[in-house]
């Protein structure tokens, strides 16, 4: 296919021989590849033919709709077989005009990474592989590739479908309010579409707490501060019902997309890492060969993996432990944390204090962000590197394993701060501040390196592509293919990981300190929208296309922020009952003032806990029982689901499905 082409990038050492040895195995599997080369040196095109995409289609049993029983919003599909091409069930002549640009995409790559060789045909081309992976007769002709020494093959990745991508571009610019998710999964596939269509109902769901925020905000008395604002608390509860229903709800969305998108069952099949080692043996199952790896050397691996990233985790508390100095939240002479050299820039009339007419106590907070990113970024090639190392045997436990180091990081830089204040030094007010910096630094940042770093990037890379595109037109050997990877070769990959990182660390923000800062929710929905519309920009313009994939749902995503939702119920209560006085405001009889504060009244502390406690665990009982009694699926959904597996069975059943297989048998003996 002329718009669906894989790029192979050589590496230098790469010899004329092992390119022979590539372009041959592509050829003896469907697929053709073609040299070309450039200033950044040789580079593969690879293109499917019909037959190839065909053959995958059906191998996969990738769904195509059919024209038979077609009820309104139903409409019915089918696992491919090219025993219906030439039928009345099929609407068009071919596999290839049926299916979407971003499925021939995937057909495409599951073609390529699917190519193995026999593991002794290697040694002939000078392919040298790692001991870990010689233990087997065949071996993945991409990861022999990627993984030998010198290495063949430094990266693979798709080309942009240039009409299907010009296509997908007005779409969104038509809409200005939320991203096309069937557009976007037509091109991009159903990994990168769940993603933009969590941010669309995160967005949209959101306006409801965001605007009691700003109603709460704009009816405080003036002169009250949030320690002592009345209403508060109820938005607080506000925001944990919210939480709690947003994830029961987007369970049953992402269910509604994976059964329009046909991948509702797509995870019971688990995709083999091949980078994945171990030992022969006969499968306890199925008796058939496996590579088995033991389950105490795993457990080695991940106690060395925590060893490698704890160090980071340290850097990361001192680097915090010194902003809290920095912004005076320390006090304590006598403290291990204290350091005198830098509180006293935050003592009062310093550049740092709080009563810094020129916002000076936000100074050390942006600055913690910033050594935050760079740690962040240090700590990723950590976090890959361990979740290497770790030799997970699936795709999905790989991913997993990473999101969830990642995120932990992030959150522990993220959060640490604000539970230290919080909970240790009870100061609402002072938590607030550090939580306005740190969330407008991190919104800030987002913009300037997810919007306007991106779009000059993109600028300055269109024009040295256009440069050497006009250059090489001169010399009659440029074609627009040629312009489309010399671009496309300096863009960098996409990782849909950060995104969804930066979008659960906010809703971390928006629900763990709800009490402390209302206007959060209301401001994240102004940001929320810039972050979809740049990250449409960003996948669109500035990164290479994303390997097509296919996906079920959001993945670990969802139990973190399930996490997360009953976190915040437990740290809202505490910052009602015991950070702040606004519990004091509802119940002033069980409160004295004196010392310029109010304080429990002698023999009312066991009411406030009381109190608290009650609170606390209504909540959980509320999320617990909206959870278990609202199905992840609804009534309507489980009809539409039964309904097509019936009407599949009532089609492989009939007279005319049957003859087509009888035909085809028939034409297979002969």
């Amino acid at each position: 296919m002329s718009d669906n082409r894989y790029v192979l990038v050589l590496s230098e050492k790469c010899s004329d021989q092992q390119l022979n040895f590539i372009i041959g195995q592509l050829s003896k599997n469907g697929l053709q590849g073609t040299l070309e080369d450039s200033e950044d040196g040789k580079v593969v095109l690879v293109t499917a033919s019909k037959q190839c995409l065909e053959s995958k289609a059906e191998e996969i049993g990738l769904e195509v709709p059919i024209n038979k029983c077609n009820e309104g919003d139903l409409k019915l599909c089918m696992p491919f077989t090219t025993k219906i091409l030439e039928s009345d069930f099929f609407p068009l002549p071919s596999v290839e005009k049926c299916l979407t640009s971003g499925q021939r995409s995937l057909l495409l790559r599951l073609a390529i990474e699917d190519i193995s060789v026999s593991i002794d045909l290697l040694p002939q081309y000078q392919i040298v592989l790692p001991k870990r992976l010689t233990n087997v007769k065949r071996v993945k002709l991409m990861t022999a590739l990627k993984h030998s020494k010198p290495h063949v093959i430094e990266e693979c990745f798709p080309l942009h479908d240039l009409e299907a991508k010009s296509a997908l571009w007005k779409k969104i610019q038509s809409n200005p309010i939320q991203v096309p998710i069937t557009a976007v999964r037509e091109y991009f596939g159903e990994e990168v579409a769940f993603y933009f269509a969590w941010m669309n109902f995160f967005n949209i769901t959101l306006i409801f707490p965001g605007l009691v925020g700003l109603y709460l905000h704009f009816m405080r008395p003036r002169g009250v501060d949030i320690d002592h604002a009345k209403y508060l608390p109820v938005f607080a509860v506000v925001v944990t019902v919210w939480a709690t229903f947003f994830v029961i709800f987007w369970r049953r969305r992402q269910s509604f997309w994976a059964f329009n998108w046909d991948t509702i069952d797509f995870e019971r099949v688990a995709e083999m890492r091949p980078e994945f080692f171990g030992e022969i043996r006969a499968s306890p199952v199925t008796d058939l060969p496996e590579i088995y790896y033991p389950q105490w050397n795993k457990m080695l691996r991940y106690f060395v993996s925590f060893l490698a990233a704890t160090p980071m985790l340290l850097l990361a508390v001192k680097a915090m432990l010194l902003s809290l100095n920095l912004n005076g939240y320390i006090k304590d002479h006598h403290s291990i944390f204290y350091v005198k050299s830098l509180c006293q820039y935050a003592e009062p009339g310093a550049i740092f204090a709080q009563d810094n007419p020129y916002y000076g106590w936000m100074v050390p907070t942006l600055l913690h962000s910033v050594i935050i990113l760079v740690l962040n970024t240090i700590y990723r090639s950590i976090a890959v590197w361990c979740t290497d190392f770790e030799n997970h045997k699936t795709t999905a436990e790989w991913n997993n394993s990473l999101i969830i180091k990642r995120f932990l990081f992030e959150a522990f830089d993220c959060y640490l701060p604000l539970f230290y204040i919080a909970f240790y030094r009870l100061d609402i007010n002072s938590l607030r501040s550090e939580l306005v910096g740190l969330f407008w630094g991190d919104e800030l940042r987002r913009i300037a390196l997810e919007v306007i770093v991106p779009f000059v990037l993109s600028w300055q890379k269109s024009r040295s592509a256009e440069k050497k595109y006009t250059t090489a037109k001169k010399e009659d050997v440029a074609t627009e293919v040629d312009k489309q990877y010399i671009k496309e070769l300096k863009e960098e990959e996409y990782e849909a990981f950060d995104d969804y990182l930066e979008m659960v660390i906010q809703f971390g923000y928006i629900t763990l300190f709800a009490s402390a800062m209302p206007l959060c929710s209301i401001i994240s929905v102004v940001f929320l929208f810039i972050e979809t519309k740049s990250d449409c920009f960003k996948l669109m313009f500035v990164n290479r296309r994303p390997p097509v994939r296919r996906a079920a749902n959001i993945g670990v995503w969802l139990t973190l922020m399930q996490f997360m939702t009953i976190s915040s119920i437990v740290t809202n209560v505490m910052l009602i009952g015991f950070s702040s006085e606004q519990l004091q405001v509802w119940f002033p009889q069980l409160y004295d003032f004196y010392d310029n504060d109010h304080w429990i009244s002698e023999g009312s502390g066991r009411y406030v806990v009381g109190l608290v406690f009650c609170m606390e665990h209504l909540l959980l009982i509320f999320a617990a029982l909206a959870t278990w009694m609202i199905s992840p699926e609804s009534e309507k959904l489980k009809n539409r689901r039964l309904r097509k597996v019936y009407k599949q069975k009532e089609v492989e059943q009939s007279k005319e499905w049957q003859r087509l297989l009888n035909k085809a048998e028939r034409e297979l003996v002969k």
